[in-house]
């Protein structure tokens, strides 16, 4: 008897699998997002690519990280931004005013530079952006 049972389990199972078969079908196809070109062959559906919400900047935009005064050089950092060529003159901001010159120099990692200080009191936490005249 338990055989006779589990032989029906097992036809039931098979009958409901072909009824969600045909429900599928009849609904529309898979929902895997194949599309059929007229003639039938099938179209790939490339999914439109999504926006970050974050802008890169244009300049380089750095924030001083460090100063070592006696030896007149600055670490800075442009982790949000494109690091400067060496040689590049910079100049340091605070408050809007120009605090300082600075000239990248050939010591970088990554995002992080170390620059010269040509002229000014540069000091941690200014902005760093390519010269412009005052």
């Amino acid at each position: 008897m338990a055989e006779a049972s589990a032989s029906g389990w097992r036809s039931s199972l098979g009958v409901i699998a072909s009824w969600t078969a045909i429900a599928c079908v009849a609904a529309g196809g898979c929902t895997t997002g194949a599309r059929l070109a007229p003639g039938g062959a099938p179209v790939a559906v490339v999914p439109e690519p999504r926006q970050s919400g974050i802008t890169p900047l244009d300049t380089s935009v750095g924030r001083v990280l460090r100063v070592h005064q006696p030896l007149r050089f600055a670490v800075v950092d442009f982790s949000l931004s494109r690091v400067p060529e060496p040689g590049t003159r910079m100049e340091a901001r605070r408050d809007g005013s120009r605090t300082g010159i600075l000239k990248a120099g050939h010591f970088r990692r990554e995002a992080t530079l170390v620059a010269d200080i040509v002229s000014g009191d540069v000091a941690e936490g200014d902005e760093v952006r390519p010269e412009i005249a005052d």
